[in-house]
């Protein structure tokens, strides 16, 4: 217990550490608030609650030491792949209300059979599952408008969304159970070939540099807790430093990448097709805001975290202390619906990020807070405990993503939604006899 406590990537010190710093910095740097000061901690210690009650339940039920715990996350994206894929042929036909309770029964019958059947996916299939998801949304795009189709891809204006946030996520899971056979080398070789070559070109094609990043961290955060654990000060420190470089280099290339594919195709150009020109005006997307030039990367980096800041205390002066929105844009942000960037807009004006703890308080000021923080506090503690680290891999990337955009896209709760089954097998299984 001592050496978990000790290692930077456990879940008692991970999440609070990089939260804690990303809001200190804007309580010193931008503007110190009371209230967001009390939100913060109130956040920071119902999550530590919630660890350490997630971690007092007796691992001698059968839940986690076999391989169980993480195929629910298997299982889960398997049921929903195939529910996405019946949705195409529905949602024309019959209304969201009537779609969901059939999509709910069908994901469970799935969930079921999956767990039943004996079947065993290896990173090669999900790699290639991945891989067609995502060229299925990114390709029609361009053969159809050229490099034009980049907009296309970011407004999600041509293809369903599902395929790149699922194919994203299936993609990344396979790559991570081919990397678990890998050497240390070939396992190097591999993510530093990612980091140059394939997430500033998936940045470019997809047009958010949350799609990169989502395929480096979890490969960094997988060596760390498979293959050298950090458990001192140094080493943790080392660590730290290195999730911190790869992370910012990830930022700073993807971006640079998705600034010279819009350059290459500005939209104040004669050429620009109007049927781009008019998705990206319908999804209150900007020009200027993704064609940055080399310089105004580097600025920008320095700036979104206390801009970010910034919204998080108007979300406050506006929610606090019941919240405002009451679920409305959590809903919006459901698969089918896909409103989160309209209902965003309509709700703070513009579609800004609202920080890690900013959307539990838009929608339900601090009692958001305490029930997000709880269940962040349950999963983490209940992946750290699987003897597999992939998922709980997925959830560390995903936090250092949420310290700017809060949990405001669907496909970032998959990870997190299996380990809640997870903890709920835990909790209903009758221990096992000595």
């Amino acid at each position: 217990m001592r050496e978990e406590r000790l290692n930077i990537f456990s879940p008692q010190v991970f999440l609070p550490l990089f939260v804690s710093a990303f809001y200190l910095a804007g309580l010193a740097l931008v503007e110190f608030s009371p209230r967001a000061l009390f939100i913060i901690a109130t956040g920071l210690l119902s999550y530590l609650a919630a660890v350490y009650l997630a971690q007092r339940i007796p691992g001698d039920r059968g839940a986690l030491n076999g391989g169980q715990a993480f195929v629910y996350f298997e299982r889960l994206l398997l049921s929903l792949l195939a529910v996405f894929i019946l949705d195409l042929a529905l949602k024309h036909v019959a209304p969201l209300v009537l779609r969901v309770p059939l999509y709910l029964a069908l994901m469970t019958a799935l969930f079921y059979v999956l767990g039943k059947s004996k079947v065993k996916l290896t990173g090669m299939h999900y790699l290639g599952l991945g891989l067609l998801m995502i060229c299925a949304y990114v390709i029609p795009a361009f053969a159809m408008f050229g490099l034009y189709g980049s907009y296309l891809n970011r407004t999600g204006g041509l293809m369903p969304a599902f395929l790149v946030g699922i194919g994203t996520i299936v993609t990344v899971y396979g790559l991570m159970k081919i990397a678990g056979a890998l050497d240390t080398s070939r396992l190097l070789l591999m993510a530093a070939l990612i980091a140059v070559i394939i997430g500033p070109l998936m940045a470019a094609g997809v047009g958010y540099r949350a799609y990169a990043i989502i395929y480096i961290m979890p490969l960094v955060f997988q060596y760390y807790l498979e293959r050298k654990r950090p458990v001192d000060f140094k080493a943790g420190a080392k660590a730290a430093g290195v999730v911190i470089l790869i992370f910012i280099y990830t930022y700073l290339a993807t971006s640079v990448a998705r600034g010279v594919m819009y350059n290459l195709a500005p939209l104040d150009s004669p050429d620009a097709p109007a049927f781009v020109i008019e998705s990206m005006e319908k999804g209150g997307y900007t020009y200027s805001d993704m064609a940055l030039s080399s310089s105004e990367v580097g600025q920008k980096f320095i700036t979104r975290p206390f801009f970010t800041y910034k919204v998080f205390l108007e979300v406050i002066e506006d929610s606090y202390p019941w919240g405002r929105s009451h679920g409305r844009l959590t809903l919006s942000l459901m698969p089918g619906v896909n409103l989160g960037r309209a209902t965003t807009i309509s709700i703070l004006g513009k579609p800004f990020s609202t920080s890690f703890f900013g959307l539990a308080v838009l929608e339900f000021g601090i009692l958001g807070v305490i029930l997000y923080s709880g269940l962040l506090g349950i999963c983490l503690a209940t992946a750290a405990r699987f003897r597999d680290p992939k998922v709980y891999a997925l959830m560390l990337t995903i936090v250092m993503l949420w310290l700017d955009t809060g949990p405001s896209v669907w496909w970032h709760w998959l990870p997190f939604t299996a380990a809640l089954l997870a903890f709920g097998s835990l909790v209903l299984r009758p221990r096992q006899p000595s």
